[in-house]
């Protein structure tokens, strides 16, 4: 089978395309093939764990002859392997680690770029061997980057070879946000240039909704404004009693994005206020959810590895590549078989599961759990809360999702990603709090990112200290731990009275890789930060503090330093979400 797989796709590709232009002599098909790719992922191994990067191949000389069957000279592989070759490199240079490394240019008999009918390369994109390359290769944002440049490359070696333009496809769009407006929902965004291909920008939009717990539509062209700061604006119509889910997708004469993020709008079914009054008591939900990376890592002379227990990482949507967890940690134990691989050896007991990662879709489950507790809802991107001040103006309280965000270091030339509280966002909640404002905070690292790390990312010290004062002064509480418990479990404590409807809850969050819900392997434990904060929830296992709620006079906040969207009973998302809102809106619980 091993062999039958990689011998068999030249063969493919001569049989598709025999009888056609590419593939005169040949009785097959008839489709004529542009070219032919094969992606690889063996590229070899180094003592010294240096990147080995990537190689390109492809073949001179076939059956003793240097032309394709239409004709052509096979030296144009040559063009369209340096292309893609080049193309990779410099994408993964410019934004995941300065340090990739281009290989050779290979003139190989390899069959994958030897037997197709058509200009063909093999590329050796990393070493699934080598753990400096395999850091980023389980990366879903660099399996992105890596795809786009593959497709780039082949785009513009056919550019070259048919003498014509081409439009590369844009990027998703960025400062997403859904709020009521004049009756209507008001969506906003931003088009994201892309510093890597000047052709990548959007010529439209287009606006899919979902209504309810239905699938989204087709999707229609908008004819969206555009204002001055480069915002672009459209309407949607909405009834109460509905929920209602919005994605973008950019479009140009090169193709369409990836879908933005799911950002989603509602009210409750009114009887007495209009439409256009439900912003007197709409809550806001902030995505600050948007990571997505590799399991976290540990990196020393002998001993490394990836560390499932600490961190699983978050998939894009969901992963099927997943085997299980690492067992062979020692650097030194080489491959002597299969079954004895040595260094990098790993479980093979979730072969063939899907893997629940980040659906960018969570604000339609808070504001599900608000519309049943009896308020309107809106959402927004975490970057459109920190630049658009209009968002929060007419609003009273916030739900910060901040699920399993945390720093990932950043070898390339830009900053470190996925920041729980970055400048910005403590700026902008600093803001809205001092104007009144309450604040709802969930997330497994909301106390880990600012104290402690998952990834070893080098922090500065001013303004480490400043984000702890922000937690405590601002948020009401501080770190306790990042293994805060182990089962899932969570209890409420009896006898508390800021949030009764807490008082004796026993819930569930999910804590193994999952088909449905992404995986949270270590919640934070937090504490209140002085005596205006008290704690209503604990974990089960451990009695760590799991919950604080704080009473700062002009305003209040709930932080939970576990995700609200991986509790596994609905009925417990609800029940949390109400109990903050009530607690949000009841005299204070001192003077009671």
């Amino acid at each position: 089978d091993y062999k039958d797989d990689f011998m068999c796709r030249g063969d493919w590709v001569a049989y598709m395309s025999g009888g056609s232009r590419v593939n005169p002599d040949e009785e097959g098909r008839n489709i004529p093939f542009d070219l032919a790719f094969a992606l690889h992922s063996d590229a070899g191994t180094t003592p010294n764990d240096s990147i080995i990067g990537t190689l390109a191949i492809y073949t001179l000389k076939s059956e003793y002859r240097r032309r394709l069957p239409s004709g052509e000279d096979r030296r144009t592989s040559r063009e369209y392997a340096n292309l893609v070759q080049s193309q990779i490199v410099r994408d993964i240079r410019e934004t995941y680690d300065t340090s990739w490394n281009r290989r050779f240019i290979w003139d190989r008999a390899y069959r994958e770029s030897r037997t197709p009918s058509c200009p063909a390369m093999l590329c050796e994109l990393l070493s699934h061997q080598n753990f400096a390359d395999m850091k980023l290769g389980h990366d879903p944002g660099f399996k992105f980057t890596v795809s786009r440049a593959i497709y780039k490359g082949i785009l513009k070696y056919l550019s070259n070879r048919y003498g014509c333009d081409y439009t590369v496809q844009p990027l998703p769009v960025n400062s997403f946000s859904a709020t009521f407006a004049d009756g209507r929902i008001l969506l906003k965004w931003k088009e994201t240039s892309d510093r890597l291909e000047p052709t990548a920008r959007p010529e439209g939009f287009i606006l899919q909704t979902r209504m309810d717990s239905g699938a989204f539509d087709a999707g229609r062209v908008l004819k969206a404004m555009r204002t001055d700061d480069g915002t672009y604006c459209a309407y949607a119509d909405f009834e109460p009693g509905h929920l209602y889910s919005f994605r973008i997708i950019a479009f140009n004469a090169g193709g369409k994005s990836f879908p933005s993020e799911i950002l989603s709008a509602g009210a409750p079914a009114m009887t007495e206020t209009g439409k256009d009054q439900v912003t007197d008591s709409c809550i806001l939900v902030v995505n600050n959810f948007d990571r997505v990376s590799s399991p976290a890592w540990f990196d020393y002379p002998g001993f490394a590895g990836f560390d499932n227990r600490l961190d699983s990482g978050v998939p894009y949507i969901r992963d099927i590549s997943f085997t299980g967890y690492m067992y062979e940690n020692r650097r030194n134990e080489e491959w002597t078989s299969n079954d004895r691989p040595g260094f990098g050896a790993s479980y093979n007991d979730r072969a063939g599961s899907i893997i629940a990662g980040n659906t960018f879709d969570y604000p339609a489950v808070h504001g599900q759990a608000i519309m049943n507790a009896g308020y309107a809802f809106c959402s927004a991107g975490a970057d459109a809360f920190c630049n658009d001040t209009s968002l929060t103006r007419s609003i009273w309280c916030t739900d910060i999702i901040c699920g399993k965000q945390v720093t990932v270091a950043s070898k390339g030339p830009g900053p470190d990603r996925f920041r729980v509280f970055p400048e910005a966002m403590q700026k902008t909640i600093r803001n809205f709090t001092a104007s009144g404002g309450n604040i709802l905070v969930s997330g497994a690292n909301i106390g880990t990112d600012i104290w402690d790390r998952v990834y070893p990312v080098d922090i500065d010290s001013t303004f480490r200290d400043a984000s702890m004062k922000f937690a405590r002064e601002v948020l009401g509480y501080s770190f306790v731990s990042n293994h805060a418990g182990r089962t899932g479990e969570i209890t409420g404590i009896p006898g508390q009275d800021a949030m009764p409807d807490m008082d004796g809850i026993t819930m569930k969050f999910n804590n193994v890789p999952d088909e449905h819900l992404y995986c949270v392997e270590a919640p934070d434990g937090i504490e209140p930060s002085g005596s205006h904060g008290k704690s209503v929830l604990r974990y089960g296992d451990t009695r760590i503090s799991a919950g604080v709620c704080a009473d700062f006079g002009t305003y209040r906040t709930v932080c939970l330093g576990f995700p609200v969207e991986v509790l596994t009973e609905k009925e417990h998302i609800d029940r949390i979400i109400k109990a903050s809102i009530e607690y949000f809106i009841k005299s204070s619980y001192d003077e009671q």
